[in-house]
């Protein structure tokens, strides 16, 4: 079985990214899968080295794609997370474990509330492929809508947040076609 991970740098939260890792072992038919666990990750600090570290104490095996951002003395390749995620994807994944948390990124230009960029840019693509996605939340956050991966929280609701508009991420060019 292959579980995909994908979430925040500024993730803290180790109980509730256990508790989504403990949620897709009981809800997934773990006898299907023959030859162990792998949890795929891209590399970045925060939810991603959390669940390397704690898919190691669980015995898995751990896949790491790190983006190429640049060399020294080369400009800064800002597509190169996009291209990870999609590496990521392509790779193969029978589920993915999404940490959702909003955007906090002083320089954000995109109007708030909305979550992260990176996650939610592969959260797209992780829809797009069809793997089946187990979203988390940070503890203290209000719930989730059912099984869906919107997150119907008072965050967002309050502010008057339209999903249709709220970023350029991939996820919201798949949104009209998910249902509330």
């Amino acid at each position: 079985m292959r579980i995909l991970v994908t979430g925040p740098r500024q993730w803290t939260d180790l109980h509730a990214l256990q508790a989504g890792l403990d949620d897709i072992m009981t809800r997934v038919i773990i006898s299907e899968y023959s030859g162990g666990i792998t949890l795929v990750h891209g590399g970045a600090q925060g939810f991603d080295l959390m669940a390397a570290g704690e898919a190691s104490e669980r015995g898995w095996r751990v896949e790491k794609h790190e983006a190429e951002w640049g060399a020294l003395g080369r400009p800064r390749d800002l597509l190169a997370g996009h291209r990870r995620n999609q590496e990521m994807v392509d790779a193969g994944a029978d589920a993915c474990l999404a940490g959702i948390m909003l955007c906090i990124k002083p320089r954000c230009t995109v109007p708030q509330p909305h979550p992260t960029h990176g996650t939610m840019d592969c959260v797209g693509r992780v829809l797009l492929a069809g793997i089946r996605l187990f979203p988390v939340r940070l503890r203290g956050t209000s719930r989730w809508c059912g099984r869906r991966m919107l997150y119907l929280d008072s965050e967002y609701k309050e502010a008057g947040c339209d999903w249709s508009r709220s970023c350029h991420c991939l996820l919201y060019r798949v949104m009209p076609f998910l249902s509330l």
